[in-house]
């Protein structure tokens, strides 16, 4: 504690502008971890490997309404980031990201390809862990085909925290996953 006042105490004057200088770090990061490593404070989920279904909103510039498309997307999570892959879908269509984890917010890009259209589509996201690790909720934005910027709710939810092969087979080529479906109608085969 009396660390954690000390750093708090000269955070805010020019003593905290050399002392961040001389560590290299932002004082609110060094307290943070101090409280970490003391029990207090928010502690980061372990990792964010697994399989997750993530469902995004969007409206669309060729059509009517709010549609829905949703992926099965493998996190790996290594000392530079976050890497996510979705798994193969009926249709082609890819999503890949980079994340980034800071106590429970997830911020990063994203990267969509739809070979049917042949349109690559990216941007950005934030989203919120939830406090038992398996939910992510937050929003993503992005360039539309019409060159206007959309953005819209990504919810995401872990279905497992492997990544093995053997365990992401199980998940490839779902039916049943959303693909520019009308908002409020249901999937054919549940996941």
């Amino acid at each position: 504690m009396i660390v954690e006042s000390f750093l708090l105490l000269i955070g805010g004057g020019l003593a905290g502008v050399f002392l961040e200088r001389a560590v290299g770090r932002p004082l609110d990061r060094l307290v943070f971890r101090a409280m970490r490593l003391r029990g207090g404070g928010a502690k980061e989920p372990r990792t964010l490997n697994g399989v997750w279904e993530a469902g995004y909103i969007y409206e669309s510039s060729v059509r009517e309404g709010k549609l829905e498309d949703q992926y099965l997307i493998v996190l790996k999570q290594g000392s530079g980031g976050i890497a996510g892959r979705s798994l193969e879908r009926p249709e082609g269509s890819k999503l890949t990201l980079e994340l980034e984890l800071e106590r429970s917010i997830v911020t990063g890009t994203w990267r969509e390809l739809t070979p049917k259209s042949q349109r690559a589509y990216h941007g950005t996201c934030q989203l919120l862990l939830n406090s038992t690790g398996d939910r992510l909720h937050g929003k993503w934005m992005g360039f539309r085909r019409d060159d206007q910027i959309g953005d819209g709710p990504w919810t995401w939810r872990r279905l497992d925290t492997k990544t093995s092969w053997w365990v992401t087979r199980r998940y490839k080529n779902r039916p049943g996953l959303a693909w520019h479906r009308p908002v409020g109608t249901k999937a054919a085969t549940p996941i």
